[in-house]
């Protein structure tokens, strides 16, 4: 059966999307064939000539599913967009704030324009190249190509189409949005028996329309969770600032109201799904939360672990803000900021510092203060939610020999 594989890291899951396909080997060599098109009612199909029929067939009743079912990755960005005075107004209030602040109102401008077109890096099933397996794998072996996708053969039958960018950033200028290579989307039929390709091509279309539709809401909440979470950090003292758990869970938590509230239920729903901790209760007790601080180092790439580490942090974050506000109400967040803003106020002219040159006292104060701000808002004592995640210790370090 066909599947999306996808990376761990929210970004990478949506951009480098992967086709996995079964193919039965070919050991003869054939010239590449050239494909035949049909392209019209804003949707292109292209097919082998042997196919034409299930391709004509395809073509009509896609063209009535999309005038059915909507069809623009986008959507949720510009929402977003036409929305934006209320949802600046929403975070202001969250984070206490008499009125927003010019470099907030910039954050979200830059983020709205930059990304605007990222949904446009999904694949387009109004352009849909239509294959048999076995003809696909002859005519990829055989020097074909699929615009946008690198072929990777692999053992026994199991081969990958892998999208080789999604976006590209180095042409792009500072308040301008991001360039983004839009995807045909190859459309692969498995099924033995002729008579079985029209059905297996409905409900092929008809499963990625509902996926795709999820990771364009899924991108655009990803995208204003990161946007709030710097707006967090922008407001709240250093050391306080890095403490990732309290910034992530508290921007997820605010990005699903408002979707909610300006976009929709589902992209709501969507971008929470995506978010789940499901997937990472097994490594619960070792993620120390209370730990992760601060930004990542770009310029060393992370490993697999460390990857799947970041997600589930993000996930349990947002979950245990999420829980938070509902035992104590939706005017949790905003009396916890109130309380930060009282005992650990944020001088403008505080010297900035990278996490790592603060001491461990420094830490340890401003978590004390962060924790009591909780438990003064709230009546709760957050501490032992965080250590729940710590039950396994860090393993010892290994001495050097001198």
């Amino acid at each position: 059966m066909r599947t999306f594989q996808q990376s761990t890291t929210p970004m990478s899951r949506i951009l480098s999307l992967i086709i996995v396909f079964a193919f039965s080997w070919s050991s003869h060599a054939a010239e590449t064939p050239a494909l035949k098109k049909i392209d019209r009612n804003g949707i292109k199909i292209e097919y082998l000539p042997k196919i034409e029929p299930l391709a004509k067939q395809v073509h009509g009743w896609l063209s009535d599913y999309l005038k059915k079912n909507s069809f623009d990755l986008n959507q949720d960005f510009l929402k977003l967009k036409q929305n934006q005075p209320a949802i600046i107004q929403y975070i202001s209030k969250q984070l206490v704030m008499k009125e927003s602040s010019q470099d907030m109102n910039q954050i979200m401008t830059e983020f709205l324009m930059k990304f605007q077109n990222a949904g446009s890096a999904i694949p387009n099933i109004r352009h849909i190249q239509l294959w048999l397996k076995d003809d696909l794998k002859h005519y990829l072996d055989n020097g074909g190509s699929i615009p946008g996708y690198k072929y990777t053969p692999g053992p026994d039958g199991e081969n990958q189409l892998s999208i080789e960018q999604g976006f590209n950033t180095a042409g792009s200028k500072p308040g301008e949005p991001i360039s983004v290579q839009s995807y045909l989307f190859p459309l692969i039929l498995k099924s033995e028996k002729k008579d079985d390709y029209f059905k297996e091509s409905q409900e092929s279309l008809t499963e990625m329309h509902q996926q795709f539709q999820r990771m364009s809401s899924s991108m655009a909440g990803l995208m204003m969770m990161l946007t709030i979470q710097i707006i967090i950090q922008d407001e709240i003292r250093p050391p306080m600032q890095f403490f990732n758990w309290f910034t992530a869970g508290a921007a997820g938590y605010m990005t699903g109201q408002i979707l909610n509230d300006y976009v929709s239920t589902d992209s709501a729903k969507y971008f929470i799904e995506s978010q789940s901790i499901k997937p990472f209760l097994k490594i619960a007790p070792q993620i120390h939360l209370v730990k992760w601080i601060g930004g990542e180092n770009k310029d060393q790439p992370r490993t697999t672990k460390e990857e799947i580490l970041k997600k589930a942090r993000y996930a349990f974050s947002i979950f245990e803000i999420m829980g938070l506000v509902k035992r104590h109400g939706q005017d949790c967040l905003p009396n916890i900021f109130a309380e930060i803003r009282k005992t650990a106020p944020f001088p403008k002219n505080t010297e900035s510092k990278k996490p790592e040159e603060y001491s461990g006292q420094d830490l340890v104060t401003d978590l004390d203060l962060l924790l009591n701000a909780i438990q003064s808002a709230t009546g709760e004592n957050f501490r032992s939610r965080l250590l729940q995640y710590s039950q396994i210790k860090d393993p010892p370090q290994q001495q050097k020999d001198a």
